[in-house]
């Protein structure tokens, strides 16, 4: 009898240490955040010391276009991109901001107009130590254009001018998760969805043209509206600069400002980051053009493209939200109505 209870207690106590053991494992491997950091097991998983960690991993390594320059490269990053996309599902501030040509040609060091020279104020800005949200800042640089001899003095110029122990990533736009991404598929099995879908519960602010207004994915987006080459003046980014930050304070719950304001979008968020440290910023460029129907750059000139990837015949119904059948009509001839279609 007393070995029946014996076995039965032991039974009952290995349950318990059992249980005990699976809280433990639980609670030390899966992620937390602590402030705006995200950590397991005590390792930091911000952007930049995750860029940082590669970095000291691969230093040998060469990217394109990038040997010999001046700075700290990594390739792009998947966990870095999840990373970013957790911060968009918990409303822990970030900002993606990219540089390419224009923002290299616009921030000499000899230019001696005024808005050049704020614009290489906010490179160094986003990128030093006193950056109080450096860790979730990431510079995504267009590395083929350091290829080109010109863009790469001014690129060694630039960053002569910055002391920080920064790293930069070798990748561009977000990944928005939309029909026409070439690594959607990719993204996709890595278990990225894109931002688009990412902020569909959060307050997002678009500051860019009025033709993006065609664009169905962002019409529950609040516009703050750039007009062309004005959207680069001094007065107009002020403009947009005061714009946003009464937006922001109208609310009590975070903001995403999703930028197309071209070069501009840089003074933009960097000075906004201060302003606004709270919320979060994705410099967007020209992604959404070719969905407005807009050819604005090289890779979206075929308007065509985007439709038969939207509302073709072996498109995917959800897609359908990503542009206006009738933005398509001058484009394409189709044979055939797409259901649910958007007018």
């Amino acid at each position: 009898m007393s070995t029946g209870i014996s076995t039965i207690v032991l039974f009952y106590i290995s349950l318990i240490c059992g249980f005990y053991v699976l809280v433990c494992i639980f609670m030390f491997s899966i992620p937390e955040t602590k402030g705006n950091v995200y950590e397991a097991n005590g390792v930091s998983f911000s952007p930049q010391h995750m860029l940082r960690a590669t970095w000291r991993e691969s230093r040998n390594s060469t990217i394109y276009c990038t040997n010999g320059i001046h700075g700290k490269w990594v390739t792009r990053q998947t966990r870095v991109i999840r990373a970013v996309m957790w911060a968009i599902r918990t409303e822990v501030p970030f900002s993606w901001v990219r540089w390419g040509d224009g923002e290299l040609l616009h921030s000499a060091r000899n230019s001696k107009i005024e808005i050049d020279q704020r614009l290489r104020r906010s490179f160094v800005s986003l990128t030093g130590t006193e950056n109080r949200n450096s860790n979730w800042t990431m510079i995504n640089v267009g590395v083929w254009w350091l290829c080109n001899r010109r863009l790469r003095n001014l690129w060694d110029d630039l960053i002569s001018s910055n002391n920080s122990d920064y790293i930069f990533m070798d990748s561009f736009y977000l990944p928005m998760g939309d029909p026409v991404e070439v690594d959607r598929t990719f993204w996709r099995e890595a278990g990225v969805i894109g931002w688009v879908a990412e902020a569909r519960r959060r307050r997002v602010v678009l500051i860019g043209p009025a033709h993006l207004k065609r664009v169905p994915v962002l019409k529950y987006a609040a516009h703050i509206e750039t007009t062309g080459t004005e959207s680069s003046s001094v007065a107009r980014i002020n403009f947009l600069i005061k714009k946003s930050v009464l937006i922001s304070s109208q609310s009590n719950t975070t903001t995403l400002f999703v930028l197309a304001a071209g070069w501009a979008s840089k003074i933009i968020i960097a000075e906004l980051c201060y302003l606004l440290p709270r919320d979060s910023f994705i410099d967007v460029g020209s992604a959404f053009d070719g969905y407005a129907g807009v050819p604005s750059r090289d890779y979206n000139r075929d308007i065509k493209k985007y439709c038969i990837a939207v509302h073709g015949e072996n498109s995917d119904p959800r897609d359908r939200l990503w542009m206006r059948i009738d933005t398509c009509r001058k484009y394409v001839l189709y044979a055939h109505q797409p259901p649910n279609s958007i007018s």
